[in-house]
């Protein structure tokens, strides 16, 4: 290849990366915010509110073409052999978790030397210095002079109490602990193949124990972390972005929408906020649902005094949710299942559905990383990235490609392809008729096949 023929894929990622700075740029200046500062430890107006779907984009572009454009310039050996050892980060990460060197810190922001946080963990001060020195050059603490460490705006997370705490806990310990048998689990005749939950590498690692189970049965204090991850994913996973990216504001009065799976249902109340005239039904197990009371009464109790909320059991598998609900909610429940429950789900569903009832499931839906023919169904419905990216945005989306290897390690199950909703939803006589961009989840609408009963 000419040289001067090959700088065009350098060129064009240094443009696309040129591009998307200055649509981040433009979407601080609206919203008349400064860019976050890495050593700063406070919360960021950001933090807290949906993020903008063109600053998620540029981000995304951003995190993929710079990602791209080291592995060209890189070695192929150089570039393989950091791959091979990102799990150096994740230990180091959970020593720092464990040994609570982000709350040793909380208090001093001009930052300890490591003999002192070291004197109050216990830990090795000059093992401790160059665990730490990985996760500051992963711009997670700070080094500010030789080797006094100080928080920024990734550790503080690492605090004990905050939500994102709970995804830490989550991922080093739980979700690793069954990463290191994956390929024992793969490779074993019985499991390799099956996809119950009492197969998964997290089972295998845990005494034969599924999951859930071993919440209930062995380790309770991890169930309830679990809990509170899964309240710090929400943050993660940018779900509050869902109430802005379907059109719910959009519903006339009185509709209703069964939040089923709901937890305590803050996603439901951040509908009714956008639309109050909306109607709520939230449907989980019956402990769940007692939780979900005091949530509303604390937050929303004018809509439970008013009726406009219902608090109805149900365990979604063995029964049907309320009958006759115009839109049916359910938010990262089904990416937990195998495709024969997920289809008992939708089954329960679609028994009690109207003819204009929807059913809408908010979850990743996985793309292919090949390009897809202007005319695919794939196409169609999910954004693709430009040129010279992965279609997939690569490493600006590779979340979901954790959260699926995640999944596939705790409880056996997987994300899905467009066409494998698609193949779930025919399976109980429901078709697909829009996919909403949400920015890092989507929507899925299911409908009842026109003329159907």
């Amino acid at each position: 290849m000419n040289p001067a023929t090959s700088f065009a894929q350098l060129d064009s990622l240094v443009a696309l990366i040129t591009s998307a700075v200055n649509d981040a740029k433009e979407e601080y200046s609206r919203l008349n915010l400064a860019v976050p500062d890495l050593a700063s430890v406070d919360a960021h107006p950001m933090d807290s509110m949906p993020v903008p779907r063109k600053l998620k984009k540029a981000a995304e572009i951003v995190n993929g073409a710079c990602a791209q454009l080291s592995t060209l310039l890189l070695s192929p050996y150089h570039a393989l052999y950091l791959r091979c050892n990102d799990y150096i980060t994740s230990i180091s990460m959970r020593v720092a978790y464990e040994a609570k060197v982000a709350d040793h810190l909380k208090e001093h922001p001009q930052g300890l030397h490591v003999s002192e946080i070291a004197a109050r963990n216990g830990l090795e001060q000059g093992k401790l210095a160059r665990l730490l020195r990985v996760l500051a050059t992963k711009q997670c603490f700070r080094e500010v002079k030789d080797d006094v460490f100080a928080n920024n705006r990734l550790s503080v997370l690492l605090c004990s109490g905050t939500p994102s705490a709970g995804i830490v806990g989550l991922s080093l310990t739980e979700q690793f602990q069954g990463g290191n048998v994956l390929y024992q689990t793969l490779t074993d005749k019985v499991t390799g193949p099956s996809y119950a939950p009492n197969h998964s590498s997290f089972s295998r690692a845990h005494g034969g124990h599924p999951l859930w189970q071993y919440y209930r049965e062995v380790n309770p204090a991890y169930g309830k972390r679990f809990s509170a991850a899964m309240k710090g994913f929400g943050h993660t996973l940018s779900t509050e972005t869902m109430v802005h990216g379907f059109p719910w504001n959009n519903l006339p009065p009185e509709t209703s929408v069964c939040d089923l799976g709901s937890g305590i249902g803050y996603i439901s109340l951040d509908i009714m906020r956008l639309n109050p005239g909306v109607r709520i039904v939230l449907q989980d197990l019956e402990e769940t649902i007692e939780h979900a009371k005091a949530f509303w009464q604390d937050n929303a109790h004018e809509a439970v005094s008013e009726g406009r909320v219902r608090f109805v059991p149900v365990d979604f598998f063995k029964e049907p949710p309320v009958a006759g609900c115009d839109i049916y909610y359910i938010k990262q429940c089904i990416h937990n299942w195998k495709d024969e429950e997920s289809k008992v789900l939708l089954a329960n569903i679609r028994k009690v559905m109207k003819p204009t009832s929807r059913i809408i499931l908010q979850e990743y839906v996985m793309p292919h990383l090949s390009p897809s023919s202007e005319d695919s169904e794939e196409a169609h419905f999910i954004a693709q990235a430009p040129a010279p990216l992965l279609p997939s945005f690569g490493e600006g989306r590779l979340l979901q490609h954790y959260l699926d290897i995640a999944v596939m390690i705790l409880t056996n199950s997987r994300e899905r392809t467009l066409s494998e909703f698609k193949q779930l939803g025919n399976a109980v006589g429901l078709e697909i008729a829009e996919v909403w961009d949400c920015g890092e989840l989507s929507a899925l609408e299911y409908r009842l096949p026109q003329g159907s009963t």
